[in-house]
């Protein structure tokens, strides 16, 4: 796991006082979901659909959409602290840029 994830589920269980599990589950239909501990649960739970891209970078994504909702900006999205971003840029995955498009008529 990528030192960033593992920063950010720490950081987690700093602030909850609970772990934070993370696993698979094939039947999810969306790429993870967040359940954060309530009451008496004993954990949080982080489930993720098998093969999902960047692993590392959902975790990330999704614990501080879950457990740090003023890093929102307004237009929407996560705002990582600054010394993640890096990291988070090394765990997305890397496409090529595209140069040119040519359309040609089908047939």
């Amino acid at each position: 796991m990528h030192p960033a994830a593992q920063q950010m589920i720490r950081k987690v269980e700093e602030l909850s006082g609970k772990p934070v599990h993370v696993m698979e589950d094939p039947s999810l239909k969306v790429m993870a979901v967040v359940t954060p501990a309530r009451g008496a649960a004993p954990a949080h739970f982080l489930r993720y659909r098998p093969g999902v891209a960047a692993l590392d970078y959902v975790i990330v994504y999704q614990l501080g959409l879950a457990f740090f909702p003023s890093a929102m900006k307004r237009r929407g999205g996560f705002q990582p602290p600054r010394a993640w971003k890096h990291a988070l840029r090394s765990m997305a995955p890397r496409r090529k840029p595209l140069r040119s498009l040519t359309l040609r008529p089908a047939g």
